[in-house]
């Protein structure tokens, strides 16, 4: 039988991962809040440190805020602990803070869900964003869920293959 734990020397618990994988995501979103609660979608490539890549991640979201109205635009950048980009298909809950009037800027926290193919594992993983934004009060606490998709990662991986076998 095959040690799972092997990339922490057998030690899960007291052992690191010493390949530190990571994701790295830019990209923009647009949320909009009415009464308290908020609907967003977020778009932008992500690469992994295992040199997986998405030239797209999709994302959909929908939470509650102290916010009773608002709209934004935020530039994101997004930085997690999952092993590929892959691992970002599916659901995270997250929660945050947002604060400005004009110029609005938010930082989350989130961890999701991943099944690398040995087994299910948690990923945690930070967001920045910074924008343009109107909204009724100048500082708001957040927290809901999100779903991702890659849509365009098998072509990419179908070209890359394509032409790397020629």
């Amino acid at each position: 039988m095959p040690n799972i734990y092997l990339y922490t020397n057998g030690d899960p618990i007291n052992g690191i991962d010493p390949t530190g994988l990571w994701t790295v995501q830019i990209g923009v979103n647009i949320e909009a809040c009415y009464i308290g609660v908020c609907f967003g979608v977020a778009a932008g490539p992500v690469i992994g440190s295992d040199w997986s890549f998405a030239p797209l991640n999709l994302s959909a979201s929908v939470g509650v805020a102290t916010q009773p109205g608002s709209l934004d635009l935020h530039f994101v950048g997004e930085y997690t602990n999952a092993e590929s980009v892959d691992d970002l298909e599916g659901a995270e809950v997250y929660v945050g803070l947002g604060a400005g009037e004009a110029v609005t800027g938010n930082v989350d926290y989130f961890r999701g869900l991943a099944d690398d193919g040995c087994g299910s594992y948690t990923y945690h993983g930070g967001r920045v964003g910074l924008g343009s934004g109107a909204g009724i009060s100048p500082v708001e606490v957040h927290a809901g869920a999100t779903v991702s998709a890659n849509p365009l990662r098998d072509l990419y991986v179908a070209i890359r293959d394509w032409i790397r076998a020629r």
